[in-house]
Order: structure tokens, then sequence, then C-alpha cells
């Protein structure tokens, strides 16, 4: 954003770009671990003096972003609440896919229940899409109780998918609104890539996800050089690139 403000477009242009790059190879090596075939190999396991270092670094690292955004000034732009309940059902992925389901639906539920009646009360518009994101995805996790075995993988995805979508929502800055673009976009494509032959179709995917976010954060970064802020109401105000603005956000819809 400072870089926004003191208008050096190319070494914006030139950071994203190296981060597009990063990001689909990132993305891509990720799907591919978790698509190719491995029955060659030895089964995988982590002896549980070895597993715990690596949860206390996880813990430590919510715990570190969550104070983080005090110290930056940020406090209350990111809700960390969802993501620890996800952390909480990929810790319980060896439960069976009904009890899974179970807490996913209520999670789910009691997530819209913290959220919509206020939006109803004040923005008629976001509390539509609630309707078509949260509720939609409570009726389509019902469908979820059809299924047997243990579905490891999916019911993280999908909370993670979900939890995007209501932090999009609720979106009140710049800052909130690419974060949960970018918790929404790791859910689905890893739901995507569950699917047989399905790495080609989650690779568009992701190329086309990764680009239309850092296209976003541009305009985003052109809207604080304009304003100086990052709410997301600033983009009714802007007079200076606000044709490169329109042109941004267009492209990424």
């Amino acid at each position: 954003m400072e870089l926004s403000a003191q208008n050096a477009f190319s070494w914006i242009a030139i950071i994203l770009l190296g981060s597009f790059f990063e990001g689909v190879y990132l993305f891509r090596w990720v799907g591919y671990a978790f698509k190719l075939e491995h029955s060659h190999l030895e089964d995988f396991q982590m002896p549980l003096h070895k597993a715990v270092p690596m949860f206390i670094m996880f813990l430590g690292l919510f715990i570190a972003g969550y104070f983080t955004t005090f110290i930056a000034n940020a406090e209350g732009l990111i809700n960390f609440i969802p993501l620890a309940f996800i952390a909480v059902i990929y810790l319980l992925d060896v439960l069976p896919a009904k009890v899974k389901n179970i807490l996913a639906i209520a999670g789910l539920a009691y997530y819209s229940y913290m959220i919509m009646p206020g939006l109803y009360q004040t923005d008629g518009l976001r509390f539509v899409f609630a309707i078509i994101f949260l509720i939609g995805g409570i009726l389509t996790l019902i469908a979820g109780f059809t299924f047997k075995g243990q579905r490891k993988g999916f019911y993280p995805a999908a909370l993670l998918m979900y939890a995007g979508l209501g932090e999009l929502i609720m979106a009140q800055t710049t800052l909130q609104f690419f974060f949960a673009w970018e918790i929404m976009t790791i859910g689905s494509y890893i739901l995507i890539i569950r699917g047989k032959r399905s790495m080609p179709h989650g690779l568009s995917y992701m190329l086309f996800s990764i680009g239309g976010a850092y296209l976003m954060l541009a305009g985003f970064g052109i809207t604080f050089a304009n304003t100086g802020v990052i709410q997301l109401d600033s983009l009714a105000h802007i007079v200076t690139y606000a044709t490169w603005l329109m042109l941004l956000l267009l492209l990424v819809s």
C-alpha cells in the first residue's frame, strides 16, 4: 500500500507477477502431492514425539498471527475463530464422516447465527448473499449424511471455503476482503482436486483465482493511493486512475 501511495506501480507489478508465479508453482506442487499415486512408497508414519513440535509451531504461528493484528493496529480485521474451528475439524479427521458432518453443520449454523441477524438489520444485500453462501452451505452439507467412511480431507476444505465466503460478506476493508478471497480460494482448490482427473481443472481454477486476486490487490492499491484508507467504501471516492481501477476490477469479475 505504501508503494501505491508513492505511485511506484512498476514495482507493484513486478512484485505481484513474482508472487503469482510462486503461488501457481506452490499450489501445483500441493495438488500433485495430493493426487499422485503413492502406492509404490512406504506408508507415511510419524511418531508422536516428532508430530508434537509441528503442532506446537502451528499453534505458535496461529497465536502470533492473532496478536500481530493488534501490533499492526488491525485488531478485529481478521476473524480467527472460524480458522481455529477448522483446525479442530482437521485434527478430528479420523472420525466417521457422519460425525464430522454433524460438527460441520453445527459450526456453520453457529457462524450463520452470529452474523446474519446483524446483516438483516443493517445491510439487506449482504444478508441475501449470506443466505446463499451460508444457508446454502448447510443444505449442501446435509447431503453428506449419505456418505459412508471417513471422507478424509473433505470437511476442513469445505469449511475453509465457506469461512472465506462468510468473511467476504463481512469484509469492511480491502485487507479483510483479500484475506477472505484467499481463504475461499484455498478451500475451493482442495475440493476441486479431490475429483477424478481433476488436476487440469484445478490448475486452471488456481491460475484464474490467483491472477484475479492480484489484479484486485492492485486495484486496492490504487484506491489507497487516492484515499489513504483501506475501507471498502473508499472505492466510491476514486478520482485519479479511476479508469484503471474499474478495468482491474472488471478483469477480476
